[in-house]
């Protein structure tokens, strides 16, 4: 493995703090060689060639930056030898590379900058012809993401005891912000008790920024201003997660504002719990279902019983406006972990998802 990282800088490690440096990448994070992030196009310009020189093929190369190949005909005037460019990135091949211009510093803030500014050039001898007359762009950089999410899916048993572990911490969060709540406090204040509590038990971050919304404001799915005052006999909806040695969880819980259910909050509260319940009792291996499986299912018991709690027939459309969003999703590294991979996959073992209404 080739390890690229900032260098020792005893002035910039003075404000910025100490930095792993190039010896320490290869002792602590077993590297066969370290280089300066400002060397990385450098090198890798090398290792390209050094295949090109092994096999007339060229090789797939898969990133998950951006890349700008320059095709070269050495036979032209230095200025005129780049014939052709291609603009590749991680999800679209015609994406522009930007342009940030690193130069030489190594400040942490020019990080990316370093990654979004690599070059290749390839001799116009080596470069593959088109792979489509539609397309000039031979399929030849690929994204790493799509392959990176399929390892990324099933989690190890140490990944799935630090996701239980920042479960713990975000549902021992939740019960104290739940005692600390009552009629005339800011939702603001539910956000700081909730905040310093995931935090007080060693959890690094919020997994993101909560939603703590007060009667009319638990309308909105991704209401953030958290700035009412609690009212007597409104109900709060929370959103929130936390973040442990950069794994998340996420969570959402509803209860009175007075600590007491009113008997329609009551029945409500009760129904989605119910079916909360019995989605939760869907996802197993044994079952064969997947996320996009459970979510019908869930569609159809809520149109169902809502209907018999309303005294009327609910339509698919009227229960998809109460609920409009997908009821469960991967877990992990990001609180939407994997994205890219498909919910329609069956549950399998080693899998980690959220069930939420």
């Amino acid at each position: 493995m080739t390890f690229f990282c900032l260098p020792k800088n005893k002035d910039l490690e003075k404000w910025d703090g100490p930095r792993c440096g190039l010896t320490n990448a290869v002792k602590y994070f077993k590297a066969d060689e370290a280089f300066p992030i400002n060397q990385f196009n450098k090198k890798f310009q090398e290792i390209v060639d050094k295949k090109l020189q092994k096999t007339k093929k060229f090789p797939i190369i898969y990133t998950n930056t951006f890349i700008k190949v320059d095709v070269t005909d050495s036979t032209l005037p230095e200025e005129q030898q780049v014939v052709d460019s291609f603009n590749y990135s991680a999800t679209a091949k015609t994406m522009s590379i930007g342009n940030t211009d690193p130069g030489t510093s190594d400040q942490i803030a020019t990080l990316s900058g370093h990654l979004r500014k690599i070059v290749l050039k390839v001799s116009k001898d080596r470069w593959p012809t088109e792979s489509s007359p539609y397309s000039r762009n031979p399929d030849v950089i690929k994204s790493i993401i799509p392959l990176i999410n399929n390892f990324r899916l099933i989690k190890s048993s140490y990944e799935i005891d630090l996701l239980k572990k920042v479960g713990d911490i975000t549902g021992e969060a939740f019960i104290e912000t739940f005692k600390g709540t009552k009629p005339g406090l800011n939702e603001s204040h539910l956000e700081a008790i909730f905040e310093f509590n995931v935090k007080y038990r060693k959890a690094q971050f919020l997994s993101y920024i909560p939603v703590v919304a007060s009667g009319k404001n638990s309308l909105f799915m991704h209401y953030v201003d958290n700035n009412c005052n609690l009212k007597d006999g409104d109900l709060i909806l929370m959103d929130a997660g936390a973040e442990l040695n950069h794994y998340v969880s996420d969570v959402t819980r509803t209860w009175p504002v007075n600590g007491k259910f009113s008997k329609p909050q009551r029945e409500v509260y009760q129904l989605l719990l119910d079916i909360q319940k019995r989605c939760i009792n869907m996802c197993t291996v044994k079952s064969g279902k997947s996320l996009n499986q459970i979510h019908q299912r869930f569609l159809d018991i809520l149109a169902h019983d809502l209907s018999k709690l309303f005294g009327r027939h609910l339509s698919w459309m009227e229960t998809n406006d109460i609920c409009p969003h997908h009821i469960g999703h991967y877990m992990g590294m990001d609180v939407h972990d994997t994205e890219d991979v498909s919910r329609s996959l069956p549950l399998k073992e080693g899998m980690v998802i959220t069930i939420g209404e």
